[in-house]
């Protein structure tokens, strides 16, 4: 019979509640996945490094309630985690996502969630951590199915690809009124400030869309464009 980890103070309890931060996870390459649908997606992709259970039936590290609690930060915690790598990053293909920005992990798990959903290859995420728990919980294992590269300065990776910045601007034109090129790198900003000069400056074009209403959240803004683009 296995044994239960129960207390707060061992090692490995402390090593895995570290990975609620982001420090945590930068510093170690590692995140925490939640419950039976994403940890499935983990292992279906070979990135689970262990399983922790509350649930004697499965199989993995066995833990109490506390300490479950302890390391997920939630207050009803499922019965099954993962430890898992972060995936690895690939070159980009030919629809990218660019996150500017986008602060609220939620959006950023949204908008990772819905790139996949539309096509889209890859998401580049310059703001929120794609890999909090919110994000996580929102993105529902996209982060598994598609290419996500996490960096301080999007632009370094842009070389070959048409720049869509989506904003208002006085040069910008309708999205659904665009002829979209093969190649191309759509740039979403930040939920208050919207897209930064530096990256409207670098952008190739400019598209809006027409609504009735003075803004739309970003991550509805996003699925818009990608449902248009993909």
């Amino acid at each position: 019979m296995r044994e239960m980890i129960k207390s707060l103070e061992n090692s490995r309890v402390k090593q895995w509640a570290r990975l609620l931060t982001k420090k945590g996870r930068m510093n170690s390459g590692l995140f925490l996945v939640e419950g039976h649908n994403i940890v499935n997606e983990a292992t279906a992709t070979g990135n689970v490094v262990e399983y922790i259970t509350t649930d004697p039936q499965i199989e993995g590290i066995l833990v109490s309630e506390t300490v479950m609690k302890k390391i997920t930060g939630a207050v009803t915690p499922q019965s099954i985690v993962a430890v898992c790598r972060k995936p690895s990053e690939r070159e980009l293909g030919n629809k990218v996502l660019v996150l500017r920005n986008v602060q609220d992990p939620g959006n950023v798990g949204t908008l990772i969630r819905t790139a996949k959903a539309f096509n889209f290859t890859d998401v580049i995420v310059q703001g929120a951590d794609p890999f909090s728990d919110k994000s996580l919980r929102s993105s529902q294992g996209a982060i598994f199915k598609i290419n996500l590269i996490h960096t301080k300065e999007a632009l370094n990776f842009l070389n070959d690809h048409t720049i869509i910045a989506s904003l208002l601007d006085k040069e910008a034109k309708a999205y659904n009124e665009v002829e979209i090129p093969e190649r191309f790198a759509l740039i979403m900003g930040n939920e208050g400030q919207g897209i930064d000069q530096t990256m409207i400056d670098k952008s190739d074009m400019k598209v809006y869309i027409p609504i009735e209403f003075e803004s739309l959240n970003v991550a509805i803004a996003g699925g818009i464009l990608m449902n248009e683009y993909k």
